[in-house]
């Protein structure tokens, strides 16, 4: 796992759920990053420090009456800094449709031939203003 603890970046944020909660390591819907209200396609952004053969990325979402926010998301990998919502020019790693159910645990989203990357991006790609909700993700 390469992202705990990394530098995270996101849309404007709800309250004190900042975006470095989605990787602190703590499993629990009271320690997630979230997108605040009214951001259409809101995204969030890890810094690995340095490249990495990705091949995995772990989403686990909140888990009550709100997990269905989660869907319609891209990942993304790539290799240039990007503080903003147009993630296009990076590689797409992996789809989500969903929506999140309660009892879905971690989402695995898997590539076995590997994207190098430093950077990794979630994104709704849909314009509805669900807020984007992660309570963890891991990167392997």
């Amino acid at each position: 796992e390469v992202a705990r603890g990394k530098n995270t970046f996101g849309s404007p944020y709800y309250g004190e759920w900042v975006p470095s909660l989605a990787v602190d390591g703590i499993e629990l819907d009271s320690s997630m990053s979230h997108s605040d209200n009214g951001v259409v396609r809101p995204w969030w952004l890890v810094d690995l420090g340095t490249t990495h053969t990705l091949h995995e990325v772990l989403i686990l979402s909140r888990r009550d009456q709100f997990s269905v926010r989660l869907h319609n998301v891209e990942i993304r990998v790539g290799n240039t800094f990007i503080n903003n919502s147009d993630y296009t020019s990076y590689v797409l790693f992996s789809t989500y449709l969903g929506p999140y159910q309660i009892n879905d645990g971690y989402l695995s989203c898997r590539r076995a031939d590997g994207i190098v990357g430093r950077y990794v991006s979630i994104q709704r790609v849909t314009p509805e203003d669900d807020m984007l909700q992660l309570v963890e993700v891991k990167v392997m």
